[in-house]
């Protein structure tokens, strides 16, 4: 329950300060507003899957989003190839939040039957040091992000594009080990 409180509140703070300093055209605030909900309670889903360890749910979730993508840019693809239906970012960003919301759909329905909330008592103090700490969380990410970021401004600044790109690979190879 915190966890939903907590993903408002700093998805409706993340999308206010995307909007003021205009990081995303004013015409996709309501769309990214709706995609971070339904990705982060996609995400909360999981986390409780995975702490009940039903991997076999949790995998087939996983499975359910990438599969669900693929088809249906590939259908995309299709028609455009031809029937010459036209083919843009917002067909992609429609699709990205479809092959989450089915999962979504889905996981509800596991956590409707496995998690039930009891015990309310000193829930505004847990509250409080959630946000406390999820304060943290955030700042650290985005930190992270910053440095992340100025990495590969400052590599291909002084050094160039071909470097840029190793640097990237070495990166990407790093997160997945």
């Amino acid at each position: 329950l915190l966890s939903y409180a907590w993903m408002l509140v700093s998805t409706t703070a993340g999308v206010i300060v995307l909007d003021h300093f205009q990081l995303v055209p004013h015409e996709f605030i309501l769309f990214t507003f709706v995609t971070s909900i339904i990705l982060n309670v996609y995400f909360i889903h999981l986390a409780v899957i995975q702490g009940k360890e039903d991997i076999k749910l949790y995998n087939i979730l996983q499975l359910t989003q990438a599969v669900l993508l693929i088809t249906m840019l590939g259908v995309a693809l299709f028609l455009h190839h031809h029937f010459g239906r036209s083919i843009h970012i917002r067909i992609y960003l429609h699709l990205y939040m479809v092959s989450y919301l089915v999962p979504c759909i889905i996981s509800c329905f596991y956590i409707r039957r496995h998690v039930r909330f009891h015990n309310f008592d000193g829930v505004w103090k847990l509250f409080g040091e959630m946000i406390k700490l999820g304060c943290w969380t955030q700042l650290a990410t985005l930190a992270q992000l910053l440095t992340y970021r100025t990495n590969y401004f400052l590599v291909q600044r002084f050094i160039n594009d071909k470097s840029l790109g190793i640097y990237d690979l070495g990166n990407k190879i790093s997160e997945a080990v």
